[in-house]
Protein backbone atom coordinates (compact mmCIF):
# COMPACT_ATOMS: atom_id res chain seq x y z
CA UNK A 1 0.00 0.00 0.00
CA UNK A 2 1.39 3.40 -0.96
CA UNK A 3 1.57 6.26 1.50
CA UNK A 4 -0.78 8.15 -0.82
CA UNK A 5 -3.30 5.34 -0.62
CA UNK A 6 -3.05 5.30 3.15
CA UNK A 7 -3.94 8.97 3.34
CA UNK A 8 -6.83 8.78 0.91
CA UNK A 9 -8.26 5.84 2.79
CA UNK A 10 -8.65 7.86 5.97
CA UNK A 11 -12.36 8.01 6.67
CA UNK A 12 -14.28 10.57 8.66
CA UNK A 13 -16.14 9.25 11.67
CA UNK A 14 -19.75 10.38 11.58
CA UNK A 15 -21.44 10.81 14.94
CA UNK A 16 -25.11 10.03 15.29
CA UNK A 17 -27.25 12.24 13.06
CA UNK A 18 -24.23 14.24 11.83
CA UNK A 19 -22.13 14.25 8.69
CA UNK A 20 -18.38 14.63 8.75
CA UNK A 21 -16.19 16.01 5.98
CA UNK A 22 -12.52 15.29 5.46
CA UNK A 23 -10.46 17.50 3.16
CA UNK A 24 -7.28 16.40 1.42
CA UNK A 25 -5.05 18.74 -0.59
CA UNK A 26 -2.29 16.98 -2.49
CA UNK A 27 -0.94 16.51 -5.96
CA UNK A 28 0.22 13.01 -5.03
CA UNK A 29 -2.92 11.49 -3.54
CA UNK A 30 -5.20 9.85 -6.09
CA UNK A 31 -8.61 8.81 -4.71
CA UNK A 32 -9.08 6.49 -7.69
CA UNK A 33 -6.23 4.29 -6.37
CA UNK A 34 -7.47 0.97 -4.96
CA UNK A 35 -5.33 -0.78 -2.37
CA UNK A 36 -7.88 -3.54 -1.76
CA UNK A 37 -8.29 -2.63 1.90
CA UNK A 38 -10.83 0.18 1.77
CA UNK A 39 -13.93 0.63 3.87
CA UNK A 40 -16.15 -0.77 1.14
CA UNK A 41 -14.18 -4.00 0.92
CA UNK A 42 -14.11 -4.38 4.69
CA UNK A 43 -17.86 -3.93 5.14
CA UNK A 44 -19.23 -5.50 1.98
CA UNK A 45 -20.10 -2.08 0.57
CA UNK A 46 -19.23 -1.09 -2.99
CA UNK A 47 -17.02 1.83 -4.10
CA UNK A 48 -17.84 3.28 -7.52
CA UNK A 49 -15.88 5.96 -9.38
CA UNK A 50 -18.02 8.33 -11.45
CA UNK A 51 -17.09 11.25 -13.70
CA UNK A 52 -18.93 14.52 -14.17
CA UNK A 53 -21.84 13.91 -16.52
CA UNK A 54 -24.05 16.97 -16.84
CA UNK A 55 -24.65 20.45 -15.46
CA UNK A 56 -27.29 20.73 -12.75
CA UNK A 57 -26.94 24.48 -12.17
CA UNK A 58 -24.58 27.40 -12.73
CA UNK A 59 -24.02 31.00 -11.64
CA UNK A 60 -21.56 33.53 -13.07
CA UNK A 61 -19.39 30.91 -14.77
CA UNK A 62 -18.01 30.44 -18.28
CA UNK A 63 -16.97 27.23 -20.01
CA UNK A 64 -14.09 26.56 -22.36
CA UNK A 65 -14.03 25.31 -25.06
CA UNK A 66 -17.76 24.59 -24.78
CA UNK A 67 -19.83 27.53 -23.62
CA UNK A 68 -23.05 25.53 -23.57
CA UNK A 69 -22.15 22.03 -22.30
CA UNK A 70 -20.16 23.02 -19.23
CA UNK A 71 -19.98 19.47 -17.88
CA UNK A 72 -18.04 18.45 -20.98
CA UNK A 73 -15.35 20.94 -19.97
CA UNK A 74 -14.68 19.14 -16.66
CA UNK A 75 -15.41 15.48 -17.45
CA UNK A 76 -11.79 14.43 -17.94
CA UNK A 77 -12.16 11.07 -16.19
CA UNK A 78 -11.89 9.52 -12.73
CA UNK A 79 -8.22 10.09 -11.91
CA UNK A 80 -6.18 13.25 -11.41
CA UNK A 81 -3.72 12.04 -14.03
CA UNK A 82 -6.45 12.30 -16.66
CA UNK A 83 -7.04 16.04 -16.10
CA UNK A 84 -6.23 18.13 -19.17
CA UNK A 85 -5.46 21.44 -17.45
CA UNK A 86 -6.35 24.55 -19.45
CA UNK A 87 -7.37 22.51 -22.47
CA UNK A 88 -10.88 22.51 -21.01
CA UNK A 89 -12.27 24.10 -17.85
CA UNK A 90 -15.07 26.04 -16.20
CA UNK A 91 -14.14 29.42 -14.68
CA UNK A 92 -15.74 32.24 -12.79
CA UNK A 93 -16.65 35.29 -14.81
CA UNK A 94 -13.80 37.81 -14.81
CA UNK A 95 -13.60 39.87 -11.63
CA UNK A 96 -16.82 38.56 -9.98
CA UNK A 97 -16.67 37.76 -6.30
CA UNK A 98 -18.88 34.65 -6.27
CA UNK A 99 -19.59 32.01 -8.86
CA UNK A 100 -20.66 28.38 -8.85
CA UNK A 101 -21.18 25.31 -10.99
CA UNK A 102 -23.24 22.27 -9.95
CA UNK A 103 -22.49 18.85 -11.43
CA UNK A 104 -24.53 15.65 -11.72
CA UNK A 105 -22.48 12.49 -12.07
CA UNK A 106 -22.70 9.43 -14.29
CA UNK A 107 -25.32 6.84 -13.36
CA UNK A 108 -24.66 4.61 -10.34
CA UNK A 109 -25.85 1.10 -9.43
CA UNK A 110 -28.89 0.91 -7.18
CA UNK A 111 -28.17 1.22 -3.47
CA UNK A 112 -28.08 3.64 -0.56
CA UNK A 113 -25.08 5.96 -0.43
CA UNK A 114 -23.10 6.08 2.80
CA UNK A 115 -20.08 8.13 1.71
CA UNK A 116 -18.97 10.39 -1.17
CA UNK A 117 -15.45 11.64 -1.89
CA UNK A 118 -15.54 14.54 -4.37
CA UNK A 119 -12.26 15.29 -6.17
CA UNK A 120 -11.37 18.25 -8.38
CA UNK A 121 -8.38 20.15 -9.82
CA UNK A 122 -8.50 23.93 -9.68
CA UNK A 123 -6.37 27.09 -9.80
CA UNK A 124 -6.50 30.90 -9.90
CA UNK A 125 -5.74 32.66 -13.20
CA UNK A 126 -5.03 36.15 -14.58
CA UNK A 127 -4.63 37.80 -11.19
CA UNK A 128 -7.55 36.06 -9.50
CA UNK A 129 -7.19 34.94 -5.87
CA UNK A 130 -9.43 33.14 -3.43
CA UNK A 131 -10.86 29.72 -2.70
CA UNK A 132 -13.06 26.89 -3.93
CA UNK A 133 -15.51 24.97 -1.74
CA UNK A 134 -17.48 21.80 -2.56
CA UNK A 135 -21.09 21.40 -1.43
CA UNK A 136 -22.83 18.03 -1.64
CA UNK A 137 -26.52 17.78 -2.51
CA UNK A 138 -29.18 15.09 -2.56
CA UNK A 139 -30.96 16.47 -5.62
CA UNK A 140 -31.94 19.97 -4.38
CA UNK A 141 -31.16 19.38 -0.70
CA UNK A 142 -27.80 20.46 0.71
CA UNK A 143 -26.44 17.63 2.88
CA UNK A 144 -22.81 18.61 3.49
CA UNK A 145 -20.18 21.30 2.82
CA UNK A 146 -16.43 20.90 2.48
CA UNK A 147 -13.59 23.16 3.49
CA UNK A 148 -12.60 26.31 1.60
CA UNK A 149 -9.48 25.41 -0.41
CA UNK A 150 -7.12 28.29 -1.20
CA UNK A 151 -6.16 28.35 -4.88
CA UNK A 152 -2.76 29.27 -6.28
CA UNK A 153 -1.69 30.05 -9.83
CA UNK A 154 -0.98 26.37 -10.56
CA UNK A 155 -3.45 23.51 -10.69
CA UNK A 156 -3.75 21.58 -7.44
CA UNK A 157 -5.76 18.48 -6.57
CA UNK A 158 -8.35 18.47 -3.80
CA UNK A 159 -10.60 15.81 -2.30
CA UNK A 160 -13.45 16.31 0.17
CA UNK A 161 -14.82 13.15 1.78
CA UNK A 162 -18.33 13.25 3.19
CA UNK A 163 -19.12 10.34 5.52
CA UNK A 164 -22.20 9.27 7.48
CA UNK A 165 -24.57 9.87 4.59
CA UNK A 166 -28.00 8.35 4.04
CA UNK A 167 -28.81 9.14 0.40
CA UNK A 168 -31.25 6.55 -0.90
CA UNK A 169 -30.61 7.10 -4.62
CA UNK A 170 -27.04 7.66 -5.79
CA UNK A 171 -28.24 9.13 -9.07
CA UNK A 172 -29.52 12.14 -7.11
CA UNK A 173 -26.04 13.13 -5.92
CA UNK A 174 -24.95 16.61 -6.99
CA UNK A 175 -21.69 18.43 -6.26
CA UNK A 176 -21.54 22.22 -6.41
CA UNK A 177 -18.18 23.98 -6.61
CA UNK A 178 -18.44 27.51 -5.20
CA UNK A 179 -15.70 30.01 -6.07
CA UNK A 180 -14.91 33.06 -3.92
CA UNK A 181 -12.63 35.49 -5.76
CA UNK A 182 -11.25 38.12 -3.38
CA UNK A 183 -9.00 39.88 -5.93
CA UNK A 184 -11.65 41.75 -7.85
CA UNK A 185 -9.86 40.69 -11.02
CA UNK A 186 -9.04 37.57 -13.01
CA UNK A 187 -10.83 34.28 -12.41
CA UNK A 188 -10.88 30.99 -10.53
CA UNK A 189 -11.26 27.80 -12.54
CA UNK A 190 -11.42 24.02 -12.38
CA UNK A 191 -10.61 21.50 -15.07
CA UNK A 192 -11.88 18.21 -13.65
CA UNK A 193 -14.35 16.79 -11.16
CA UNK A 194 -15.13 13.18 -10.26
CA UNK A 195 -16.39 11.27 -7.24
CA UNK A 196 -15.82 8.03 -5.41
CA UNK A 197 -19.21 6.89 -4.11
CA UNK A 198 -19.61 4.23 -1.42
CA UNK A 199 -22.82 2.25 -1.77
CA UNK A 200 -23.96 0.49 1.39
CA UNK A 201 -23.86 -3.28 1.30
CA UNK A 202 -27.17 -4.72 0.12
CA UNK A 203 -29.36 -6.06 2.89
CA UNK A 204 -28.81 -9.76 3.44
CA UNK A 205 -31.40 -11.19 5.78
CA UNK A 206 -30.28 -14.05 7.94
CA UNK A 207 -32.04 -17.35 7.45
CA UNK A 208 -35.00 -17.76 9.81
CA UNK A 209 -35.04 -20.39 12.54
CA UNK A 210 -36.28 -23.74 11.23
CA UNK A 211 -37.31 -27.13 12.59
CA UNK A 212 -37.68 -28.10 16.22
CA UNK A 213 -36.31 -25.56 18.69
CA UNK A 214 -35.58 -25.51 22.39
CA UNK A 215 -37.78 -23.03 24.23
CA UNK A 216 -35.02 -22.41 26.74
CA UNK A 217 -31.81 -24.10 27.75
CA UNK A 218 -29.69 -26.61 25.85
CA UNK A 219 -30.91 -29.29 23.43
CA UNK A 220 -31.68 -32.63 25.04
CA UNK A 221 -28.95 -35.23 24.99
CA UNK A 222 -29.21 -37.61 22.05
CA UNK A 223 -31.20 -35.16 19.89
CA UNK A 224 -28.60 -33.38 17.70
CA UNK A 225 -31.29 -32.52 15.14
CA UNK A 226 -32.61 -29.89 17.59
CA UNK A 227 -30.14 -27.32 16.32
CA UNK A 228 -32.14 -24.09 16.76
CA UNK A 229 -32.89 -22.50 20.11
CA UNK A 230 -34.55 -19.66 21.97
CA UNK A 231 -32.38 -17.42 24.12
CA UNK A 232 -34.72 -15.97 26.73
CA UNK A 233 -33.56 -13.20 29.05
CA UNK A 234 -35.11 -10.44 31.15
CA UNK A 235 -34.64 -6.79 30.22
CA UNK A 236 -33.86 -6.01 33.87
CA UNK A 237 -30.85 -8.35 33.72
CA UNK A 238 -29.44 -6.58 30.65
CA UNK A 239 -29.86 -2.93 31.68
CA UNK A 240 -29.85 -2.44 35.43
CA UNK A 241 -29.44 1.32 34.92
CA UNK A 242 -30.08 3.56 31.96
CA UNK A 243 -27.57 2.79 29.18
CA UNK A 244 -25.59 0.50 31.50
CA UNK A 245 -25.70 -2.78 29.58
CA UNK A 246 -24.50 -6.23 30.56
CA UNK A 247 -24.53 -8.72 27.69
CA UNK A 248 -23.29 -11.74 29.64
CA UNK A 249 -26.80 -13.23 30.06
CA UNK A 250 -27.01 -13.48 26.26
CA UNK A 251 -23.37 -14.14 25.40
CA UNK A 252 -23.07 -16.97 27.91
CA UNK A 253 -26.06 -18.73 26.36
CA UNK A 254 -24.72 -18.21 22.84
CA UNK A 255 -21.40 -19.80 23.75
CA UNK A 256 -23.07 -22.74 25.47
CA UNK A 257 -25.54 -23.35 22.64
CA UNK A 258 -22.79 -23.26 20.02
CA UNK A 259 -20.80 -25.78 22.05
CA UNK A 260 -23.81 -28.13 21.88
CA UNK A 261 -24.29 -27.93 18.13
CA UNK A 262 -26.92 -25.21 17.86
CA UNK A 263 -26.57 -23.19 14.63
CA UNK A 264 -29.00 -20.33 15.19
CA UNK A 265 -31.21 -18.71 17.80
CA UNK A 266 -34.23 -16.52 18.41
CA UNK A 267 -33.52 -13.84 21.02
CA UNK A 268 -36.47 -13.20 23.33
CA UNK A 269 -35.95 -10.27 25.71
CA UNK A 270 -38.91 -10.09 28.07
CA UNK A 271 -40.13 -6.57 28.83
CA UNK A 272 -43.37 -5.77 30.69
CA UNK A 273 -43.17 -7.27 34.17
CA UNK A 274 -39.53 -8.23 33.44
CA UNK A 275 -38.39 -4.67 32.68
CA UNK A 276 -36.05 -2.80 35.06
CA UNK A 277 -37.72 -0.87 37.86
CA UNK A 278 -36.27 2.39 36.55
CA UNK A 279 -38.25 1.82 33.34
CA UNK A 280 -41.42 0.90 35.24
CA UNK A 281 -41.26 4.29 36.96
CA UNK A 282 -41.61 6.09 33.62
CA UNK A 283 -44.79 7.25 31.92
CA UNK A 284 -47.19 7.29 34.88
CA UNK A 285 -47.34 7.18 38.67
CA UNK A 286 -47.27 3.68 40.17
CA UNK A 287 -50.62 1.85 40.33
CA UNK A 288 -50.77 -0.98 42.89
CA UNK A 289 -53.42 -3.58 43.70
CA UNK A 290 -54.15 -5.84 46.69
CA UNK A 291 -51.27 -8.28 46.82
CA UNK A 292 -49.31 -6.44 44.11
CA UNK A 293 -47.40 -3.49 45.54
CA UNK A 294 -45.86 -1.29 42.84
CA UNK A 295 -45.09 1.67 45.10
CA UNK A 296 -41.37 0.96 45.20
CA UNK A 297 -40.75 -0.66 41.82
CA UNK A 298 -43.05 1.58 39.83
CA UNK A 299 -45.36 0.28 37.12
CA UNK A 300 -48.95 -0.94 36.99
CA UNK A 301 -50.29 -4.02 38.78
CA UNK A 302 -51.29 -6.77 36.35
CA UNK A 303 -52.76 -10.16 37.25
CA UNK A 304 -53.04 -13.03 34.77
CA UNK A 305 -55.10 -15.97 36.01
CA UNK A 306 -53.82 -18.34 33.31
CA UNK A 307 -50.63 -18.98 35.28
CA UNK A 308 -51.65 -17.18 38.47
CA UNK A 309 -49.08 -14.45 37.82
CA UNK A 310 -49.35 -11.02 39.42
CA UNK A 311 -46.64 -8.37 39.07
CA UNK A 312 -45.89 -4.77 38.17
CA UNK A 313 -45.65 -4.11 34.44
CA UNK A 314 -44.50 -1.05 32.55
CA UNK A 315 -46.77 1.65 31.17
CA UNK A 316 -45.62 0.16 27.88
CA UNK A 317 -47.70 2.35 25.53
CA UNK A 318 -46.23 5.65 26.77
CA UNK A 319 -43.51 7.44 24.83
CA UNK A 320 -41.25 7.48 27.89
CA UNK A 321 -41.18 3.67 28.05
CA UNK A 322 -41.04 3.18 24.28
CA UNK A 323 -38.07 5.55 24.11
CA UNK A 324 -36.21 3.28 26.52
CA UNK A 325 -37.20 0.15 24.58
CA UNK A 326 -35.91 1.79 21.41
CA UNK A 327 -32.57 2.53 23.10
CA UNK A 328 -32.40 -1.10 24.21
CA UNK A 329 -33.05 -2.34 20.68
CA UNK A 330 -30.45 0.08 19.31
CA UNK A 331 -27.89 -1.50 21.61
CA UNK A 332 -29.05 -5.03 20.76
CA UNK A 333 -28.83 -4.29 17.04
CA UNK A 334 -25.36 -2.78 17.39
CA UNK A 335 -24.14 -5.92 19.12
CA UNK A 336 -26.00 -8.74 17.38
CA UNK A 337 -27.29 -7.62 13.98
CA UNK A 338 -23.94 -8.63 12.48
CA UNK A 339 -23.86 -11.95 14.35
CA UNK A 340 -25.17 -14.74 12.08
CA UNK A 341 -26.05 -16.87 15.12
CA UNK A 342 -28.77 -14.47 16.34
CA UNK A 343 -31.26 -14.86 13.53
CA UNK A 344 -34.37 -13.30 15.06
CA UNK A 345 -35.25 -10.84 17.82
CA UNK A 346 -38.70 -11.01 19.40
CA UNK A 347 -40.84 -7.87 19.44
CA UNK A 348 -41.75 -7.58 23.13
CA UNK A 349 -42.21 -3.82 23.35
CA UNK A 350 -45.92 -3.86 24.18
CA UNK A 351 -46.11 -6.97 26.39
CA UNK A 352 -47.38 -7.19 29.97
CA UNK A 353 -46.81 -10.70 31.40
CA UNK A 354 -45.86 -12.79 28.37
CA UNK A 355 -43.99 -12.09 25.13
CA UNK A 356 -47.42 -12.27 23.50
CA UNK A 357 -47.98 -8.55 23.13
CA UNK A 358 -51.67 -8.72 22.20
CA UNK A 359 -52.46 -10.15 25.64
CA UNK A 360 -53.04 -7.78 28.54
CA UNK A 361 -54.67 -9.44 31.59
CA UNK A 362 -57.42 -11.37 29.80
CA UNK A 363 -60.65 -10.86 31.73
CA UNK A 364 -59.19 -9.66 35.05
CA UNK A 365 -61.41 -6.69 35.87
CA UNK A 366 -59.03 -4.99 38.29
CA UNK A 367 -56.09 -5.06 35.87
CA UNK A 368 -58.17 -3.89 32.93
CA UNK A 369 -59.69 -1.08 34.95
CA UNK A 370 -56.25 0.14 35.99
CA UNK A 371 -55.01 -0.02 32.40
CA UNK A 372 -58.00 2.03 31.25
CA UNK A 373 -57.54 4.58 34.04
CA UNK A 374 -53.84 4.91 33.12
CA UNK A 375 -54.74 5.84 29.56
CA UNK A 376 -54.57 2.61 27.57
CA UNK A 377 -57.04 2.32 24.69
CA UNK A 378 -57.11 0.55 21.35
CA UNK A 379 -55.69 3.68 19.70
CA UNK A 380 -52.81 3.93 22.18
CA UNK A 381 -52.21 0.17 22.05
CA UNK A 382 -52.02 0.08 18.26
CA UNK A 383 -49.71 3.10 18.25
CA UNK A 384 -47.40 1.16 20.60
CA UNK A 385 -47.38 -1.83 18.27
CA UNK A 386 -46.79 0.30 15.18
CA UNK A 387 -43.84 2.08 16.74
CA UNK A 388 -42.37 -1.26 17.82
CA UNK A 389 -42.54 -2.67 14.29
CA UNK A 390 -41.11 0.49 12.76
CA UNK A 391 -38.16 0.64 15.11
CA UNK A 392 -37.38 -3.07 14.71
CA UNK A 393 -37.51 -2.69 10.94
CA UNK A 394 -35.25 0.36 11.01
CA UNK A 395 -32.69 -0.88 13.54
CA UNK A 396 -32.21 -4.47 12.38
CA UNK A 397 -30.84 -4.68 8.86
CA UNK A 398 -30.11 -8.41 8.73
CA UNK A 399 -31.95 -9.84 11.73
CA UNK A 400 -35.60 -10.82 11.48
CA UNK A 401 -38.27 -9.82 13.99
CA UNK A 402 -40.58 -12.41 15.55
CA UNK A 403 -44.10 -11.45 16.62
CA UNK A 404 -46.51 -13.67 18.58
CA UNK A 405 -50.09 -13.24 17.36
CA UNK A 406 -53.51 -14.11 18.82
CA UNK A 407 -56.76 -12.35 19.62
CA UNK A 408 -56.24 -8.85 20.99
CA UNK A 409 -57.15 -7.99 24.59
CA UNK A 410 -58.64 -4.57 23.90
CA UNK A 411 -58.96 -2.16 26.81
CA UNK A 412 -62.01 0.04 26.38
CA UNK A 413 -64.65 2.10 28.19
CA UNK A 414 -67.13 -0.74 28.68
CA UNK A 415 -68.18 -1.97 32.11
CA UNK A 416 -65.55 -4.72 31.98
CA UNK A 417 -63.02 -2.43 30.25
CA UNK A 418 -62.20 -5.44 28.06
CA UNK A 419 -63.16 -7.04 24.78
CA UNK A 420 -61.28 -9.44 22.54
CA UNK A 421 -60.86 -9.07 18.80
CA UNK A 422 -59.07 -11.08 16.16
CA UNK A 423 -60.14 -8.71 13.33
CA UNK A 424 -58.32 -5.81 15.03
CA UNK A 425 -55.24 -7.99 15.53
CA UNK A 426 -55.41 -9.17 11.91
CA UNK A 427 -55.63 -5.57 10.69
CA UNK A 428 -52.43 -4.77 12.53
CA UNK A 429 -50.59 -7.94 11.47
CA UNK A 430 -51.52 -7.30 7.82
CA UNK A 431 -50.07 -3.81 8.17
CA UNK A 432 -46.92 -5.10 9.86
CA UNK A 433 -46.31 -7.74 7.18
CA UNK A 434 -46.83 -4.98 4.60
CA UNK A 435 -44.02 -3.02 6.27
CA UNK A 436 -41.58 -5.86 6.88
CA UNK A 437 -42.55 -8.67 4.52
CA UNK A 438 -40.75 -11.92 5.33
CA UNK A 439 -38.47 -10.03 7.69
CA UNK A 440 -41.37 -10.43 10.14
CA UNK A 441 -41.68 -13.96 11.54
CA UNK A 442 -45.19 -14.80 12.75
CA UNK A 443 -45.95 -17.32 15.46
CA UNK A 444 -48.56 -18.36 17.97
CA UNK A 445 -47.33 -19.31 21.43
CA UNK A 446 -50.10 -21.62 22.57
CA UNK A 447 -50.31 -24.60 20.21
CA UNK A 448 -51.93 -27.55 21.95
CA UNK A 449 -53.02 -31.02 20.97
CA UNK A 450 -56.67 -30.14 20.32
CA UNK A 451 -58.02 -30.74 16.83
CA UNK A 452 -59.91 -27.44 17.10
CA UNK A 453 -56.63 -25.52 17.03
CA UNK A 454 -56.54 -25.37 13.26
CA UNK A 455 -58.57 -23.81 10.44
CA UNK A 456 -61.99 -25.42 10.74
CA UNK A 457 -64.78 -25.63 8.19
CA UNK A 458 -66.61 -22.33 7.86
CA UNK A 459 -63.74 -20.30 9.31
CA UNK A 460 -61.57 -17.87 7.35
CA UNK A 461 -58.36 -15.89 7.98
CA UNK A 462 -60.61 -12.96 8.89
CA UNK A 463 -62.37 -14.87 11.65
CA UNK A 464 -59.67 -17.21 13.00
CA UNK A 465 -55.98 -16.71 13.66
CA UNK A 466 -55.49 -20.44 13.04
CA UNK A 467 -56.81 -19.91 9.50
CA UNK A 468 -54.63 -16.83 9.17
CA UNK A 469 -51.51 -18.74 10.11
CA UNK A 470 -52.56 -21.52 7.78
CA UNK A 471 -52.84 -19.09 4.86
CA UNK A 472 -50.04 -16.58 5.44
CA UNK A 473 -46.62 -17.24 3.86
CA UNK A 474 -43.70 -18.12 6.11
CA UNK A 475 -41.60 -17.70 8.06
CA UNK A 476 -44.17 -18.84 10.60
CA UNK A 477 -44.52 -21.35 13.38
CA UNK A 478 -45.61 -22.14 16.90
CA UNK A 479 -44.66 -22.52 20.51
CA UNK A 480 -46.46 -25.39 22.18
CA UNK A 481 -48.31 -25.42 25.47
CA UNK A 482 -46.39 -26.78 28.45
CA UNK A 483 -45.57 -30.48 28.65
CA UNK A 484 -48.18 -31.00 31.38
CA UNK A 485 -50.93 -29.22 29.45
CA UNK A 486 -50.09 -31.26 26.36
CA UNK A 487 -50.39 -34.43 28.40
CA UNK A 488 -46.95 -35.72 27.46
CA UNK A 489 -45.46 -37.08 24.28
CA UNK A 490 -48.70 -38.00 22.51
CA UNK A 491 -50.03 -34.47 22.93
CA UNK A 492 -46.72 -33.05 21.68
CA UNK A 493 -46.92 -35.18 18.53
CA UNK A 494 -50.47 -34.00 17.88
CA UNK A 495 -49.38 -30.37 18.33
CA UNK A 496 -46.52 -30.84 15.85
CA UNK A 497 -48.77 -32.52 13.30
CA UNK A 498 -51.30 -29.71 13.64
CA UNK A 499 -48.49 -27.18 13.11
CA UNK A 500 -47.27 -29.01 10.01
CA UNK A 501 -50.81 -29.01 8.60
CA UNK A 502 -50.65 -25.18 8.71
CA UNK A 503 -47.27 -25.05 6.96
CA UNK A 504 -45.20 -24.23 10.03
CA UNK A 505 -41.46 -23.75 9.55
CA UNK A 506 -40.55 -24.19 13.22
CA UNK A 507 -41.91 -25.27 16.57
CA UNK A 508 -40.65 -24.30 20.02
CA UNK A 509 -40.61 -27.44 22.16
CA UNK A 510 -41.88 -27.60 25.75
CA UNK A 511 -39.69 -28.47 28.67
CA UNK A 512 -39.83 -32.23 29.16
CA UNK A 513 -39.60 -33.08 25.45
CA UNK A 514 -36.55 -35.22 26.19
CA UNK A 515 -39.02 -37.92 27.26
CA UNK A 516 -40.35 -38.16 23.69
CA UNK A 517 -39.04 -40.66 21.16
CA UNK A 518 -35.92 -39.23 19.44
CA UNK A 519 -36.54 -40.88 16.09
CA UNK A 520 -40.12 -39.59 15.98
CA UNK A 521 -38.96 -36.07 16.77
CA UNK A 522 -36.18 -36.35 14.18
CA UNK A 523 -38.80 -37.09 11.50
CA UNK A 524 -40.90 -34.12 12.61
CA UNK A 525 -37.82 -31.87 12.57
CA UNK A 526 -37.07 -32.87 8.99
CA UNK A 527 -40.68 -32.22 7.98
CA UNK A 528 -40.67 -28.74 9.54
CA UNK A 529 -37.41 -27.83 7.83
CA UNK A 530 -38.87 -28.96 4.52
CA UNK A 531 -41.96 -26.72 4.53
CA UNK A 532 -42.08 -23.80 2.11
CA UNK A 533 -40.62 -20.52 3.34
CA UNK A 534 -40.51 -17.48 3.04
CA UNK A 535 -42.41 -14.29 2.15
CA UNK A 536 -39.18 -12.73 0.80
Amino acid sequence: MTLSAVFIRIRCLALALSIASCAVDSEDIDPSADDGLGEAEATGAQDVLVAADRTAGSWQVVGFPSTTDLAADVDDGTAFAQADGDTSYVRSATGVGSASHKIAFASLPAGAVSQVAVSFRARAAHGGAGSARVELYDDQTLVASGAAHTLSGSYASFTDTFAGLAISDGDQIRARIAFTNTAGAGDLRYTEMFARVTLAAPSSLKAPCRGLMTRSGLPASGMPFVDSAVIQVYWKDLESADQQFSWSPIDTQIASLKAHGVVGARLRILAGIRAPDWVKKKGHAAMSAPGIDCSQSGGIAIYNAHDDVGACSTFFWTDAVLDEYEELMQAVAARYDGDPFVREVVDSACMTVYAEPFYRAHADLGSNTRLWQAGLSLTADRACHERAIQLHDALFTRTRTSLAINTWDIIDGSTDHHTTSWPEAKSFVDWARGVMGGKLVLQNNGKGESATEQCLSGQTPSTSYWCYLDAVPGPKGFQTETWDRLGGASGLYQAIEGSLSMGANFLELPGGYSAADPSTLADYDQALEGTACCAN
